[in-house]
This record gives structure tokens, C-alpha cells and sequence, in this order.
């Protein structure tokens, strides 16, 4: 769920790619779920977020880990994706799965990352690299092997982008009767 009672929020956009990506990446698979939940708290202490906005192609790794932040006093998001029912199948290879409604999903995730999240905490993944090249200029980044620091920022191609988008209420893919991108930063 997203921010409920009241006052602001500061989101960090977490993307952990797991699926195929084993082939490509070995050490997004080495990182158990201690040391991601541990790096999470970690970030969000670092940069004052409050609340999480999940992202990941593993269904099961998504619930453990919402699980996992939310006892620890996160608030936790997640955007509805369509994602596999097979354990460790990448939903872009699923061929049961809507082809258009898998390509929306993961864009509007790279997007609501870049744009509606103070900044980002991710594995080594190509929607990742799509999300800080999207966002605006001065929002941090970091993937879960950099030590912690208070901010690393991107050029992003957001410049004109008013402000970083992450101080809300309520997550802005959770508002209520509107466009995600469109309230993603209202005030």
C-alpha cells in the first residue's frame, strides 16, 4: 500500500532485476534477502526516505521483501506489473503473458522510478540505466554494491523538471482517479 495517513513521503525507487538476468549479471543472484533489506534501510536512512517503491520481475522476491520492509517500519509501494507464476522466469519471456501489457508495465515502472522517487537503489539492470537517464537532473543513484553516501546524482534528462519528485502523500501511481505521470509530481 502507499502512504495513507497523512503528511509527506519521500520515496526510493528499488529495482532488483533477477529473471533471465543470471546470464548477464551473476551478482544480482548473490545478494540474499538480509543484505538487500539491510542496503535498502541503509539507503533510505541516507537519503531520509520513508517509503519504498518496489520494482522487481520476482513475483516471489517482491512479496518477501515488501514483507521484509514493512516490518522494519517502511512504508512499502508496488506498482501492479504483470509478472511470471513461473519461479525465475523473466515475464518478457513468458510467453503466457500479454505482450503489450508486460511492455506498459515496465515502462511506466522505469518512469514512475525516474520521476515520482526522490531517487534509486537498483541491481545492475538496463531499466534501471532507462530510469536514471529519465530522470531529472541532480537525482541520486546508487546500485546495491556502492558504499552509502548521502547522494551521487545524475545528469538525467529532466533539467527543466521542476523539482525531485518525491515528497507525497500518497505514492502517485496510488492517487486516486488520474493519470500516474500526470499527478506523479503535484505538490
Amino acid at each position: 500500500g502507499g502512504g495513507g495517513g497523512g503528511g509527506a513521503r519521500r520515496w526510493l525507487a528499488v529495482h532488483i532485476r533477477l529473471g533471465d538476468k543470471a546470464v548477464e549479471a551473476q551478482a544480482n543472484f548473490e545478494l540474499t534477502d538480509d543484505a538487500l533489506v539491510g542496503r535498502i534501510l541503509a539507503q533510505c536512512a541516507a537519503w531520509h526516505c520513508s517509503g519504498v517503491f518496489l520494482c522487481t520481475d520476482d513475483a516471489t522476491v517482491k512479496a518477501r521483501l515488501k514483507s521484509k520492509l514493512e516490518s522494519q517500519f517502511l512504508v512499502v509501494s508496488l506498482y501492479p506489473a504483470t509478472l511470471s507464476s513461473t519461479s525465475g522466469q523473466a515475464a518478457h519471456f513468458d510467453e503466457s503473458l500479454d505482450k503489450y501489457k508486460k511492455a506498459e508495465d515496465v515502462v511506466m515502472e522505469a518512469l514512475l522510478m525516474a520521476r515520482a522517487c526522490h531517487g534509486l537503489l537498483s541491481t545492475y539492470s538496463n531499466v534501471s540505466a532507462a530510469a536514471v537517464y529519465l530522470s531529472p537532473q541532480g537525482y541520486p543513484y546508487s546500485t546495491f554494491w556502492d558504499p552509502v553516501q548521502p547522494q551521487r546524482h545524475s545528469a538525467g534528462l529532466g533539467a527543466t523538471w521542476e523539482a525531485t519528485c518525491g515528497v507525497e502523500a500518497l505514492a502517485p501511481w496510488e492517487a486516486d482517479g488520474g493519470d500516474a505521470l500526470a499527478v506523479g509530481c503535484a505538490r
